[in-house]
């Protein structure tokens, strides 16, 4: 991984549950609530479906101290969930 927004955002959210947003010029971090609240706003119908529950389940199963949850936008528009470890 060589995008300096995103490490930048990692170092500054080490220990927080959420996910980092980002793209080749920039890096926003969501907390956990509000990953949820953004997630709300789309789905009106209150029916997770895919991306909606395997992003819930990232979050909910990585470890914050260690780990780093990213989402960023794929070659074919679509949205990758990544989780990356923490060097030793």
């Amino acid at each position: 991984m060589d995008n300096p927004y995103l490490m930048k955002s990692f170092e500054a959210h080490l220990g927080q549950r959420g996910a980092h947003f980002y793209t080749s010029s920039d890096c926003k971090f969501l907390s956990w609530t509000e990953v949820l609240q953004f997630l709300k706003k789309f789905n009106k119908d209150g029916d997770y479906y895919e991306f909606e529950n395997s992003l819930i389940t990232n979050l909910a199963n990585y470890n914050p101290d260690n780990e780093f949850l990213a989402l960023c936008e794929s070659s074919d528009d679509q949205v990758a969930i990544e989780t990356y470890l923490k060097a030793p």
